[in-house]
């Protein structure tokens, strides 16, 4: 009998070091839980993660030895979590930016759209149709009067016009309006993080 009650306050004894362990790491690196999408899971993130992040966000080129120097650690350990981040859809993909205005692509221009009724093989066909218009940079559905807000980056206002007449030529949507942009205030592409 005696045994069976020191085993007892034995294995509650180990089982509240091991919750205060567990307690103590997650204070120390203070874990983000975010949902993967890709497997459909909650990956955790520390702070060591995000700080990988932020500057690989910063500058993609960097090397391991320069992010192992600036986070004062070996390359082994940030060599691997950029793989896990990798292998669980964290990190997308690499990309390098360019300067638009250099390109020849200097002015933005905000399209607004919806669509003529709302059967759902209309959303499905504008959708697929305005994957084949690279002037599309980016666009969003959403809620209220304007089904679509799209993101054209064209040449200038003539190169706008053409596009406006192939979009209009779609007989599923109407145009609501276009905003031009006069100049950028703000432009990121850092998803914030921390």
């Amino acid at each position: 009998m005696i045994h069976y009650i020191s085993n007892y306050y034995y294995n509650i004894f180990v089982s509240y070091k091991l919750y205060h362990v567990l307690f103590t790491i997650k204070e120390k690196y203070s874990f983000k839980t975010i949902p993967s999408y890709k497997k459909k899971k909650n990956i955790i993130m520390d702070k060591l993660d995000i700080k990988i992040l932020e500057l690989l966000q910063q500058n993609a080129k960097i090397t391991i030895k320069e992010m192992a120097s600036k986070m004062e650690m070996t390359s082994t350990p940030i060599y691997s979590r950029i793989k896990h981040m990798e292998r669980t859809g964290i990190i997308d993909k690499y990309v390098t930016l360019i300067d638009p205005k250099k390109c020849g692509k200097s002015q933005v221009v905000f399209c607004n759209v919806s669509m003529i009724n709302s059967e759902i093989e209309n959303y499905k066909k504008f959708e697929k149709i305005i994957q084949s218009m690279p002037e599309i940079i980016e666009c969003y559905y959403l809620a209220g009067k304007v089904d679509y807000q799209l993101k054209v980056m064209v040449k200038d206002i003539e190169h706008y016009d053409s596009f406006l007449k192939r979009i209009a030529a779609i007989d599923i949507i109407k145009l609501h309006s276009s905003r031009i942009v006069l100049h950028s205030v703000k432009y990121s592409t850092v998803v914030p993080i921390g």
